[in-house]
């Protein structure tokens, strides 16, 4: 998920890129993440609102991220929200 989000043009932070660092930790704004993190607690997987850019995917066809907090600051103009599609 973080390549395809970069490869949309967004400069997101991560740091460790194994989900344990928290860092590029992202809410999901619609759609249904595949948690592969081991941060994570049960009942933080089952509300499927946030996910880790780096290990995480899509159960589904789309995803909608709110981007805001995970980007790299770009002169002030931040992308606030992504929606991926497998057609991209």
């Amino acid at each position: 998920m973080l390549e395809a989000v970069r490869r949309a043009g967004a400069e997101v932070l991560a740091s460790c890129e194994q989900g344990t660092c928290g860092r590029c930790l992202t809410p999901v704004l619609e759609g249904r993440p595949d948690h592969r993190d081991s941060r994570l607690a049960d009942h933080q997987r089952a509300a499927k609102d946030c996910m880790f850019l780096c290990v995480s995917r899509s159960c589904g066809d789309r995803l909608t991220l709110d981007l805001v907090r995970t980007l790299r600051p770009l002169r002030g103009r931040p992308v606030a929200i992504c929606s991926l599609s497998t057609a991209l």
